[in-house]
């Protein structure tokens, strides 16, 4: 009888977190599958209940950065992508810190676009030429883009 009451002891104790788990592994399969179909608004939807129900865990604002920074919300991307950073395990740190790379090479790029129009709109061409030049050169295989850019400009 002891150990009976013993074991139910142990389920009882533990059921919640297998169930936890379970749920949580769910969870990152939609989150995967979402991410697959290209459904970024939902992506970001059930990434948001996988942070109340996950908050410590690196994987909802992993995929809350990437839906954002598929919809284009650059800094929230990056806030979210920091977030994920702070809980990351040891082998996912690599990833997100690229993800996090390109979000602010992004970020950087489109305040050189808009300074580049901004001067170009002001016939002040050889700024606009440096800017669109310097923009582009964060994404080294645009290089060549930049060149027609900076040579627009001029």
């Amino acid at each position: 009888m002891n150990k009976n009451f013993t074991l139910i002891f142990f389920w009882i104790l533990t059921t919640p977190f297998f169930g936890m788990a379970q749920d949580f592994e769910g969870q990152v399969g939609q989150l995967k599958s979402l991410l697959a179909e290209k459904s970024y608004s939902m992506l970001l939807v059930e990434s948001e209940i996988m942070l109340q129900d996950f908050p410590e865990r690196s994987e909802g604002h992993y995929y809350s950065g990437v839906a954002n920074y598929k919809l284009n919300n650059l800094e929230v991307a990056e806030a979210a992508f920091r977030k994920a950073l702070d809980f990351a395990e040891k082998g996912d740190a690599a990833l997100i810190q690229k993800q996090l790379d390109t979000v602010q090479d992004k970020i950087t790029f489109k305040g050189k676009m808009e300074e580049a129009a901004e001067a170009f709109s002001g016939k002040k061409f050889d700024q606009a030429g440096s800017l669109y030049e310097s923009a582009w050169r964060l994404f080294p295989k645009k290089r060549e883009d930049a060149a027609l850019l900076a040579l627009k400009a001029y």
